[in-house]
C-alpha cells in the first residue's frame, strides 16, 4: 500500500471506512448488539441528511433471511480503498472536500463513490455522497446522488488541492481523473 498522507481529511475518511465496514460486517452477522452503536458512530460522521445512508441503518431485531442468507459467507468486510481527496471552492459551502473510495470489500481498483466532506465549527462533515454509475441511456458513466445536498459536480470548477493516495489501476477513466 502506498504511504498515506498525515492530514485531518485523509485520517478523518479512513475512520470512517474502516467504521463503515465494521457496521456492515455487523449488519452481515446480524449482530445488533454491535450494529446498532457502530450506526450510531458512522451516523456521526454525516449531517442529518445522511443518518443511515451509510449502507447500514438501526435494526430492532435480527433479521434472519439476512442471517441465512451470508451465513456461508466470509462476513468480516474489508474497508473501502480511499484512492484521493480533492480541495474546491464551492459557492454555496465554501471550502469542500470529494473523496474518492472504491466498494466495500473491493475486488477492483477503481471509483465506486464520492463524498463531500465540510469542515463544520470544530468538525468533518460529509454532507453528501454520490455513487458512480454507467448511464444507460446516455452510454457514459457519471455521478449519481445518493443522499444528502446535491453537489452539482459541473460547477465544481477545478481543484485548488489533490492528495493522491493509492490509484484506481483497474479502470483507465478513473486514472485519468486521477492524474488531473
Amino acid at each position: 500500500m502506498d504511504q498515506v498522507p498525515e492530514m485531518p481529511i485523509v485520517s478523518f475518511m479512513q475512520s470512517f471506512l474502516n467504521l463503515q465496514a465494521l457496521a456492515y460486517s455487523a449488519y452481515l452477522k446480524q449482530d445488533i448488539r454491535k450494529l446498532n452503536p457502530l450506526v450510531d458512530e458512522l451516523n456521526s460522521y454525516g449531517n442529518q441528511h445522511l443518518q443511515d445512508q451509510f449502507g447500514v441503518a438501526y435494526q430492532k431485531k435480527t433479521d434472519t433471511a439476512v442471517a441465512s442468507l451470508y451465513e456461508n459467507e466470509d462476513m468480516e468486510c474489508a474497508p473501502a480503498l480511499l484512492f484521493m481527496i480533492k480541495k474546491y471552492n464551492y459557492h454555496q459551502f465554501g471550502k469542500v472536500y470529494r473523496a474518492y473510495v472504491s466498494a466495500i470489500n473491493p475486488h477492483k481498483k477503481s471509483f465506486s463513490k464520492c463524498y463531500f466532506i465540510i469542515q463544520n465549527k470544530e468538525k468533518l462533515l460529509i454532507i453528501a455522497q454520490y455513487s458512480f454509475i454507467e448511464n444507460r441511456k446516455k452510454h457514459q458513466p457519471e455521478w449519481e446522488n445518493n443522499g444528502g445536498e446535491d453537489i452539482t459536480i459541473a460547477r465544481l470548477g477545478k481543484a485548488i488541492e489533490t492528495i493522491k493516495i493509492t490509484p484506481p489501476l483497474d479502470n483507465p477513466l478513473h486514472l485519468k481523473e486521477y492524474e488531473i
